[in-house]
């Protein structure tokens, strides 16, 4: 840590000596003031601390047991026409395939993901044939991943595959859709690249998809950013479904390949409350600069970090440095997914004003005579320090989700003090707050979804007061269309976590992630707890941190997460972490 030297800065009036023989007696005074400078250290250490999680689902799509048929719907129009379809899913990717029941005839068939509002989409598109036979009249071939509108309009951008019989290339695009409540009706291709069919390396696109449903389009095949546009003008709202689909004009069934599908708040890393002139790094394992960016404002700022072109997540470390300095840094191996948000927090910063006042009121006598000299002195000082010292400040999480338990994300969140806001964003959004100040935080409904009740407290009232001492996190709890009052009981019951050494010792400070249906909704660090609703299901992760690696959970010596299952009744469930070495 940098070491500040204070150094005072003295005053001083030289000593006056007036002597007057024959016993004359002359009594000075004087005052000497001395002022040390008002001054500020800034510690050259700190933390990095996550505030929320961007990752909405992720499904590798490669599960021995089958899709997940709880996430995904598959349905398309190939029934309808009558035309023949077929899905599975086993350890090499996921397989849609689709037949059209007759020549010239468009049939499809698609998994579909429930409704969010996020702005990242990814997945790994295989086509499966660079061409077709032979045939009269030609056959087409497309697969692609389509984020559409959920409120009923077929509005969608696809980032595609596109292969026939007739040509001697294959094809990857990014097209743009609108359409009636029935079938889209205008097609616009974006950007697109073809390839000889003699060319099979590029068969595999991962595919990245960013947006806002209005101005802002972005995609991204591997890790290429081929097309960016902040102005469009898309008339595509959120919440979107993503469909994973093929369609194709052939009778012979054909398939679709895909793997590795998320979806996440945003494109960017944020870590907020950093310094001036400082600047955030994302460090793979072997010491490459993934990403970087400096906070170029006078002041405190968020900085943002765009990783939307990498395979997520990332593991690696995030860095504050100054300079070549590093101020705080994660561990090597964190788990980084696009819209996560971290705080740095320096080490406390103390501005200090000292005060020195010294009042020397000195009486000289002095007599002068053949046979003796009396000298007297006396000096007496007063020293007044004054030390300010800044408030401390934590982080107020606000989270959503909806009343299945589902992640919600992109509620407009409001904070304010009396009629003052303080700040806003959209959920997950972490604020920085002053402690022991109260604050009033107010969520907004959007689009069909309803504000229903505040998860920890059960309050009805969308504006909710708090006086935070501490890190804090707030999940507001929505419903679709009528709201229902809550079925449980809540806040009943609380999971309490701690976490121990290889030897049983209490170690502290361990990030803890609280889980329901695979989405983050609260976090801590041990020694911590959760208070969570009776009769429900969650799961507990917990993360390793330096040299100190998470082991297994002493309970039952499970080595993932730690599903829990909450009585009806009230009950304080005890977890311990047991890290090694």
């Amino acid at each position: 840590m940098a070491q500040a030297n204070h150094r005072a800065a003295h005053t001083t009036v030289a000593g006056i000596v007036i002597t007057v023989f024959v016993a004359s007696i002359i009594i000075l005074c004087w005052s000497n003031l001395a002022v040390q400078g008002s001054s500020a250290a800034r510690d050259a250490t700190g933390t990095l601390s996550k505030v929320s999680s961007g990752l909405t689902h992720y499904d590798p799509l490669n599960s021995s047991k089958g899709p997940n048929t709880s996430y995904w719907t598959f349905d398309g129009d190939a029934p309808e026409e009558g035309g023949t379809y077929s899905y599975n899913e086993n350890s090499s990717g996921l397989y849609i395939g689709v037949a059209s029941p007759a020549p010239n005839t468009w049939a499809g068939f698609y998994a579909a993901s429930p409704d969010t509002p996020v702005l990242l989409f990814h997945t790994q598109l295989t086509l499966l044939y660079p061409s077709l036979p032979a045939s009269s009249p030609s056959n087409y071939f497309d697969t692609g991943m389509y984020v559409q509108t959920s409120n009923g309009s077929i509005n969608y951008v696809t980032c595609f595959g596109e292969t026939s019989s007739s040509s001697p290339t294959y094809t990857w695009g990014l097209e743009y859709s609108t359409g009636s409540t029935e079938e889209a009706t205008t097609f616009t291709t974006l950007w697109s690249q073809s390839y000889p069919i003699s060319n099979t390396a590029d068969l595999v696109q991962n595919c990245t998809i960013v947006t806002n449903g209005n101005n802002l389009l972005q995609l991204y095949m591997n890790g290429n950013l081929v097309y960016s546009s902040e102005s469009a003008n898309l008339q595509i709202p959120a919440p979107f479904n993503v469909y994973l689909e093929v369609e194709t004009t052939s009778q012979t069934m054909l398939y679709g390949k895909y793997l590795d599908f998320y979806d996440t708040a945003g494109p960017t890393l944020s870590v907020e409350n950093v310094p001036s002139g400082d600047t955030v790094e994302i460090v793979s394992g072997s010491g490459t600069v993934l990403a970087s960016s400096t906070n170029t404002a006078s002041s405190s700022a968020t900085v943002s970090l765009p990783i939307a072109k990498y395979d997520l997540p990332l593991s690696a470390s995030i860095k504050v440095l100054s300079g070549s300095t590093v101020l705080a840094s994660t561990t090597s191996k964190t788990t980084i997914w696009g819209g996560d948000v971290y705080q740095f927090n320096g080490l406390s910063t103390t501005t200090s004003s000292t005060v020195t006042t010294t009042t020397s009121p000195s009486t000289t006598s002095t007599t002068t005579s053949t046979t003796s000299t009396t000298t007297t002195t006396m000096t007496t000082s007063t020293t007044t320090t004054v030390t300010s010292t800044s408030s401390s400040t934590s982080t107020l999480t606000v989270n959503s989700e909806l009343t299945t338990g589902s992640s919600l994300t992109g509620m407009y969140t409001v904070l304010s003090q009396g009629s003052q806001t303080v700040s806003s964003g959209f959920t997950p959004i972490g604020f920085s707050v002053t402690n022991d100040e109260t604050y009033s935080v107010t969520v907004d409904n959007y689009g069909n979804y309803y504000f229903d009740y505040w998860l920890a407290s059960g309050s009805t009232n969308p504006t909710i007061s708090i006086t935070p001492s501490t890190s804090e996190t707030l999940t507001a709890v929505y419903c679709t269309g009528s709201c229902p009052p809550p079925s449980t009981p809540l806040g009943d019951s609380v999971i309490s976590v701690t976490t121990v050494n290889s030897t049983g010792t209490s170690i502290s400070g361990y990030y803890i992630g609280l889980y329901q249906n695979g989405a983050l909704i609260n976090s801590c660090y041990s020694q911590c707890s959760f208070t969570v609703n009776n009769g429900q299901t969650y799961q507990v992760v917990a993360e390793s941190y330096g040299s100190e690696t998470f082991s297994y959970w002493q309970n039952n010596g499970a080595t993932g997460p730690e599903t829990v299952v909450v009585p009806s009744g009230s009950a304080t469930i005890s977890l311990t972490a047991v890290y090694s070495p």
